[in-house]
């Protein structure tokens, strides 16, 4: 898609937008037409830096520009201009010294047209051109009203952390003809990000997607008319999300999985067992076989119940993050970059309409279904979406050497490394656990990965089939292991709904334990 670059001056003189191209299709053949351009050419820097059109009249119109800020091409040899008139093309106009940054176009048609580019010519070939659009005065043009043949409004709304919804009405004034579209472009934090396009004339709303989340966007409209792009209306508005650094690794966490099947409602363990300073909602899973692709069923709550009950946890100072995949899931392939982006651009709907403040990742099928590679690439791309605010996380058992392996490459993408000390028979064992889990913190430390990033797993539910052990037990070994690691992150447990079997045992006794809170 072409770049485009806009100025505005007050109705009445001249609106001007226009065009960066790899070249000039159509231009004039002979002596003055443009050389090949070279390759290896910055299509932003090695152009002109800006181009404005102004000081119309009934005959002429100014032309203005800056020099390139690329200049690895070589020096400016002289800048070529060129020029249509009413849509016909009227060639190249010659080549000007490269010490001319102004030129007056004179005898021109009043109330008409004009579309003037500028390439930079260098020793390795002319630069891609800049192209600027506006008018004559006189006629339709001249008689604009700036205050009414702008768009009537324009307003950004429904903002989450990718996207920005974009609602205008039409020109009140329709002195310079009928509105043929729409011209729409935007800046991201300051920068711009050139026009995105040029929209049907019935269009009065679009939704600009792929933002990056806690930014500022400016966006502005022009309707375009047959005597010209109208003056642009400009509107602010900012995406959600944070961009601020992690939690302190001096903070605590005492964290549970919601299990989508069980539950229980997260307003009732946000009023029963307000210690959980961390929860991961399980699982979002995959939805098309052999790619990274998923899909999150909340099943036990409605989504709009469950986006709901996170908000008001959320406020309560608890943490939420999505858990991928789970031990059921056959279907999710993580093995490739390919699939690295088709778990990013799934995943990023389903945490922009939930909150989610992370991801975390806890897929169990082995090297044939995922590779600590792209998982690293995932991470990745998450994190520079969404700033280094968002949180990544990973579940593995303990004997998943792949997953320490991810741990080491990922380096400061990742934030929490949780071992998932149950769900084998020796779990039941209380001296093999307390050495199991010394040994593995010491391994871990011992290849990189901080102790700030481990977290303890449990179950301690005394009703469950598989290995696990008691909260006091669990509660022990933390703080014997903490004694050696102070920074030791915390603990979690497999699921809440277990720990509201045992009467919140898990979240009460840790709580005080090892966040400190009653």
């Amino acid at each position: 898609m072409a770049t485009f670059a806009s100025v505005a001056i007050s109705c009445g003189t001249v609106v001007a937008s226009g065009t960066v191209d790899a070249g000039a299709p159509g231009d004039a053949a002979g002596a003055d037409a443009p050389s090949s351009q070279a390759s290896d050419c910055n299509t932003r820097g090695c152009v002109v830096a800006s181009i404005t059109l102004s000081n119309p009249t009934t005959t002429t119109l100014d032309v203005t520009w800056t020099p390139p800020v690329d200049t690895s091409r070589g020096a400016i040899t002289g800048y070529r201009l060129g020029w249509t008139e009413g849509g016909t093309n009227r060639g190249w106009d010659g080549v000007y010294p490269a010490t001319t940054l102004t030129v007056t176009l004179t005898g021109l048609v009043a109330a008409t047209s004009y579309s003037v580019r500028v390439t930079p010519i260098t020793a390795a070939g002319d630069a891609p051109v800049t192209t600027r659009t506006a008018s004559t005065a006189g006629g339709g043009a001249a008689s604009c009203n700036t205050s009414g043949c702008v768009v009537a409004s324009l307003v950004l709304s429904n903002p989450t952390m990718t996207t920005l919804d974009v609602t205008w009405t039409p020109p009140a004034d329709t002195s310079r003809g009928a509105i043929t579209g729409y011209r729409l472009g935007w800046t991201e934090g300051g920068t711009n990000r050139s026009w995105d396009g040029l929209y049907p004339a019935t269009t009065r709303t679009i939704t600009l997607t792929g933002l990056v989340a806690a930014t500022s966007y400016s966006v502005r409209v022009t309707p375009v008319t047959a005597a010209g792009d109208a003056p642009i209306s400009t509107s602010t508005g900012s995406t959600t999300g944070t961009t601020s650094p992690p939690p302190p690794q001096t903070n605590k966490f005492v964290a549970g999985y919601w299990q989508m099947f069980q539950g229980p409602a997260v307003s009732e363990i946000t009023a029963s067992a307000p210690q959980y300073n961390l929860q991961y909602a399980a699982f979002a899973m995959g939805n098309r076989a052999g790619t990274g692709s998923v899909s999150f069923d909340p099943v036990f709550s409605s989504p709009a119940q469950l986006k709901s009950d996170i908000a008001a946890s959320k406020a309560q100072g608890s943490t939420w993050l999505l858990s991928v995949g789970g031990g059921s899931d056959d279907t999710l392939q993580l093995l490739n970059d390919t699939n690295a982006n088709e778990l990013v651009t799934s995943v990023i709907p389903i945490i922009d309409n939930y909150g989610f403040q992370g991801v975390d990742f806890d897929l169990e099928r082995g090297s044939g279904q995922w590779s600590p590679a792209a998982m690293v690439s995932a991470a990745v791309k998450l994190k520079t979406h969404y700033g280094t605010g968002f949180l990544i996380s990973a579940a593995p058992r303990p004997y998943e050497d792949e997953y320490r392996t991810f741990a080491v490459q990922a380096g400061s993408a990742l934030d929490l490394f949780g071992y998932q000390f149950y769900d084998f028979p020796e779990a039941n064992d209380t001296t093999f656990l307390r050495n199991y889990i010394n040994s593995r913190v010491d391994e871990a430390v011992g290849m990189g990965i901080p102790a700030s990033k481990l977290m303890v797993g449990c179950i301690t539910y005394s009703g469950y089939q598989a290995g696990h052990n008691t909260v006091q037990n669990y509660r022990d070994i933390f703080k014997e292991v903490e004694t050696r690691y102070p920074a030791l992150r915390g603990v979690y447990i497999w699921e809440t709904s277990l720990d509201k079997l045992d009467s919140w045992s898990f979240a009460h006794l840790m709580g005080p334990s090892i966040r400190g809170v009653p």
